[in-house]
């Protein structure tokens, strides 16, 4: 089967293609070749990089299934990339743009088409806007091209309402093991992928709980995303990554701070201290006199002193850093 992911700009479609390429062992995405250069700390997932001389080359060999250009740069789809593992029984998800997707619709009528719909304006185009020094691209285009991006969703199979990443997700795997049960596409062998990949457990999550101690301080993030309020920097354990390095990569991505030394807290796993789904997660105390740059789901970032928390902290953190002065602070 092939799915394809549209939507606009800075909506998830990444974060959902590669993780489902983790989540479902059956499932690869095809590169698709650009002229675009490479961004800052980007892969080479998604996209082959190659040169317009060598792009059009390709373009004059129908080598692509779909092309386009856009904002001035090049984008394929070859053929070879959508048959070399669809010959091996595997299933492929893409990212391609909404008005090219109807183009492949029409060559593929068995392709699933699936709109990621944006459900915060407003912080969609702050997220575009954050990329324009971060990638010193213009980003006026992109935003100008929202409203008619927007338009499409009607012409796709499904729609997902993106909440936050984690939520989309969930969706997406819903709607792949929807469609292996439908009954014109429905073989026994699906058996096993659908069993291995419906049953839903809790989230596992990490929580840092990081102090300079002679200041009795302690460092909180201002969340971006819902629930809003002041939260403890931490983040989803992903597929196949240790809490420990989960708990680095979540503390460096919202303060950019690289946790050297820490130690375990304990586990909080009541099943409605997080109102989104159920989610176990696992604190850590660490300590550090480094300032914070706040990033990833951080607006902000701020130190406390421990005698002077807001009143608006998330989930159960309030808990967590009580617990933690206790056994630390007070020892």
């Amino acid at each position: 089967m092939i799915f394809i992911l549209s939507g606009p700009s800075g909506v998830g479609k990444s974060f959902l293609c590669k993780n489902i390429i983790k989540y479902l062992a059956d499932f690869y995405m095809p590169q698709k070749h650009t002229t675009r250069i490479k961004r800052i700390g980007e892969d080479d997932f998604e996209y082959f990089f190659i040169n317009e001389t060598d792009f059009l080359k390709k373009l004059d060999h129908n080598e692509f299934i779909v092309h386009t250009n856009i904002y001035n740069h090049w984008y394929g789809l070859s053929k070879s990339e959508i048959e070399k593992e669809i010959d091996k029984n595997k299933h492929a998800i893409f990212i391609l743009d909404v008005f090219l997707a109807q183009i492949f619709k029409e060559k593929f009528p068995d392709a699933v088409l699936i709109f990621i719909l944006p459900t915060n304006m407003d912080e969609l185009v702050q997220h575009l806007e954050s990329r324009e020094s971060l990638y010193n691209e213009s980003v006026d285009k992109r935003i100008e091209l929202l409203q008619t991006e927007l338009k499409e969703y009607v012409n796709f199979n499904f729609i997902i309402p993106h909440f936050n990443g984690e939520t989309s997700l969930e969706l997406l795997k819903s709607i792949i093991i929807s469609c292996f049960c439908q009954k014109n596409l429905y073989k026994k062998e699906n058996n096993n992928f659908i069993r291995r990949n419906l049953k839903i457990y809790p989230k596992l999550a990490v929580d840092a709980v990081i102090f300079n101690t002679p200041h009795n301080k302690i460092l909180l993030i201002e969340r971006l995303k819902e629930p809003m309020g002041w939260a403890l920097p931490g983040g989803f354990v992903e597929n196949r990554e240790t809490v420990e390095d989960a708990l680095k990569r979540e503390v460096i991505e919202e303060t950019g701070i690289n946790l050297l030394f820490f130690q375990e807290l304990g586990f909080f796993s009541e099943p409605d201290r997080d109102p989104r789904l159920h989610v176990v997660s696992i604190a850590f105390v660490s300590e550090t006199n480094l300032n914070a740059i706040a990033g990833g789901d951080a607006k902000s970032s701020r130190w406390f002193d421990i005698n002077e928390l807001p009143e608006n902290l998330v989930f159960d953190h309030r808990k967590i850093i009580l617990l933690a002065i206790r056994k630390i602070i007070s020892v």
